[in-house]
């Protein structure tokens, strides 16, 4: 090797050695709906409305968390109550005498949907 392509090398290797170190951070999610409610929480770049979340709120993977305006809010379980309710619209299909039973939108049914309240 001559002298200018020792340099060159040594010039090219010092200039990659000294740029930017990649981010090798792993993705840490939590995907949730339109209403923010958390559908569940990823370390894979999945489709989807997402929110970036720290190390301690991934691995406690709290379900009792809403997502409102791009922003992480902690339920307090004791004054947040999960129901359900009827909604004609965009609920789940349920057997017109027992809500626990889902049916297919072909036979008679009532729709219902989970509402969080205070």
């Amino acid at each position: 090797m001559n002298n200018d392509a020792e340099e060159d090398f040594w010039a090219a290797f010092g200039e990659w050695q000294n740029g930017p170190e990649p981010d090798t951070s792993p993705v840490r999610r939590l995907y949730y709906d339109e209403q923010g409610q958390p559908l569940f929480y990823s370390a894979d770049d999945l489709p989807g409305t997402y929110l970036d979340v720290d190390v301690c709120t991934f691995m406690a993977a709290s379900m009792q968390v809403r997502v409102q305006a791009g922003k992480l809010i902690k339920l307090d379980r004791y004054r947040h109550v999960n129901k359900l309710v009827p909604n004609p619209e965009s609920g789940t299909c349920c057997d017109m005498q027992d809500v626990s039973i889902v049916v297919d939108r072909s036979r008679p049914h009532q729709r219902w949907s989970l509402k969080t309240g205070k």
